[in-house]
């Protein structure tokens, strides 16, 4: 998943609240995963995006590419890139491919392959997280004694999840593993 805005999630997560059935509502507030290889608000049986009216902004601005776009990309900019950051590219890309959007201004696409291959948004991204807090005291307070770092680094919808929404009492007694286990600690 791509790392969002702090207020992109209270967007979705009001939106989830509020607008989904209970079963689903429940399923994706309990979602704790942070990297699927498939996004969570997808649903095939539905045109497409769950949470659409309330979707984060590089929902709307991201440049669907299909298979052909992502071999193009590779062979355009990858050369010289690390194989991971490579096959990176290609499962992000590949997995997260929305049915509801479609690219609009195709010309823009070579410099968003670019940057996506080269990590430029990522980059970017990670400056802005710097500035992103936990909204509760109380648990900017336990993250901080559990992960030893000041605030989030990335956002992911589970670890939002997870640090936001979850009970105190999951908070309390599953957050130190779940943060064990994490690829954010890496």
């Amino acid at each position: 998943m791509y790392p969002l805005y702090a207020v992109e999630y209270l967007n979705i997560l009001e939106f989830v609240r509020t607008q989904l059935p209970e079963g689903r509502r429940e399923e994706l507030l309990r979602f704790h995963e942070e990297w699927p290889l498939r996004c969570p608000f997808r649903d095939d049986s539905l045109p497409g995006c769950i949470i659409y009216p309330v979707r984060p902004l590089v929902c709307r601005t991201y440049g669907v590419l299909g298979p052909e776009e992502i071999e193009e990309a590779v062979r355009r900019f990858g050369g010289g890139m690390p194989a991971g950051w490579i096959e990176t590219f290609r499962r992000w890309e590949g997995s997260l491919v929305c049915p509801r959007v479609r690219v609009l201004e195709p010309e823009k696409l070579p410099s968003y392959m670019e940057g996506r291959i080269h990590y430029g948004y990522m980059t970017l991204l990670e400056k802005l997280n710097e500035r992103v807090w936990l909204p509760q005291e109380d648990r900017r307070e336990e993250f901080r004694r559990i992960s030893r770092r000041e605030r989030v680094i990335r956002w992911t919808w589970g670890g939002f999840n997870a640090l936001v929404c979850s009970s105190d009492g999951w908070f309390r007694e599953e957050f130190p593993r779940y943060w064990k286990a994490s690829r954010l600690v890496r």
